[in-house]
């Protein structure tokens, strides 16, 4: 092949058509046809300004990475070498209400401008001004190429706002969000403090409460039992009690869990609790026992036990049992504060064997034949009668062993 046809080659190489309408779209500066070497020429070094342009927009992008307005300003003042006639070239740039100009800058007819636009908004204006005529070209004295350099230089302008305004706004986004941390760190800081004082003064309000108790008021109460009739000694007994429940209180307690009671229900639930008989309630409140029976009805209805097999005063004894221990061993890792374990399991014995002298024998024989079936587990009655496993298991026993009496000469009587 000679060189003729290899130039001829290469040549058609230049034009092959691109695979897209949206690829050529950005071939926007056709290939030169001039065969005139000095026009070549021009056009190389017009092509040589145009990338250098490009080029500088670039490194000052680089160089001023968080400042638009010195980005702007070493611009304006560079894009005047990119044009043909550089020597009468000066530029201005206009973004959101503030102008940028170039040396010797001068508004004249002979100009080319460019839209910037940001997130599809207009926001500014890049033109390029000759300060004298200048023979005419494709657009005034204008080449295409540097309307097409024009456009990419006002493109990139809105792209490199952008990417700064962004990167501005995420710096002011993470110092607004390391002050509110830190600031939430003291507040949280300053509140673990104040919440530590607040269950120190709780533990000395309680210490300070409990000495008083066992230190003043308990010596007079048995001073004063000692000289009263022993008809009067249950009002000593109750406030005994009572004073033994300060540190978890059952009254406060009843008051919070139960707020639909009136003081008197919760009085009356307190004399229940403390083993009274409704007899006794009221003989010590001057009422009729019909009365105390109504508050009785009204207090079970309170309390979601209506047609429960549930006794109130086991009811009343067991809760408080169970809020008693749950306070004495959550004041303490381990052991109670100030209750050995041997102390603790008394009191526990004590307060079972007081919830066994309260229940009447037609409860008892009601809980044996239920565990004589055999239809549930001990376990499983003693939750639902509100009961210990070993009280059910006696009377259990002492029902099979009382049962021969019951057929002896052939017949049998129920007792009340």
């Amino acid at each position: 092949m000679g060189d003729k046809e290899k130039s001829g080659s290469r040549r058609q190489g230049l034009h092959v058509p691109f695979p897209s309408k949206e690829l050529a779209l950005l071939w926007r500066i056709p290939l030169p046809t001039e065969s005139d070497p000095q026009q070549v020429e021009a056009a190389l070094r017009e092509r040589i300004k145009e990338l250098n342009c490009l080029y500088g927009i670039s490194q000052l992008a680089e160089r001023h990475l968080d400042s638009l307005d010195d980005l702007l300003h070493d611009l304006v003042n560079f894009l005047p070498h990119s044009w043909q006639y550089p020597e009468v070239a000066c530029a201005r740039i206009l973004f959101r209400g503030k102008v940028y100009t170039s040396d010797r800058f001068e508004v004249t007819n002979w100009r080319q401008s460019s839209r910037i636009y940001m997130y599809h908004e207009p926001v500014g204006e890049v033109a390029i001004f000759y300060l004298e005529e200048r023979p005419p070209a494709d657009e005034g004295p204008f080449l295409k190429e540097e309307r097409a350099l024009l456009d990419t230089v006002a493109e990139q302008i809105g792209t490199i706002a952008t990417r700064i305004s962004a990167d501005l706004e995420l710096q002011e986004t993470n110092r607004q969000l390391t002050l509110e941390r830190k600031a939430l760190q003291e507040a949280n800081t300053a509140l673990r403090i104040l919440l530590s004082r607040i269950e120190q003064e709780k533990e000395e309000i309680y210490r300070d409460i409990r000495m008083n108790v066992e230190k003043i008021l308990m010596p007079i109460l048995h001073a004063l039992a000692s000289q009263l009739p022993p008809s009067q000694r249950t009002y000593i007994e109750m406030l005994r009690t009572n004073l033994e429940d300060i540190t978890s209180p059952f009254i406060s307690q009843m008051s919070l869990a139960y707020h639909s009671m009136t003081p008197t229900e919760i009085a009356i639930c307190n004399m229940i609790r403390s083993g009274l008989r409704t007899k006794e309630i009221a003989e010590m409140r001057g009422v009729s026992e019909a009365t105390v029976n109504r508050h009785r009805e009204k207090i079970r209805r309170k309390l979601n036990l209506t047609n429960q097999d549930v006794n109130l005063a086991t009811f009343l004894q067991s809760s408080m049992s169970e809020r008693r221990m749950r306070h004495i061993v959550s004041t303490q890792d381990g052991s109670p504060r100030g209750v050995s374990c041997s102390t603790l399991q008394l009191e526990t014995e004590q307060g079972v064997n007081r919830t066994k002298s309260s229940h009447t024998a037609v409860f008892k024989a009601k809980v044996a034949l239920a565990a004589l079936r055999g239809d549930r587990t001990l376990a499983e009655l003693a939750q639902r009668f509100r009961v210990q496993p070993d009280q059910i298991q006696e009377w259990k026993n002492r029902l099979l062993n009382a049962a021969d009496e019951l057929f002896k000469d052939g017949s049998w009587t129920v007792k009340d």
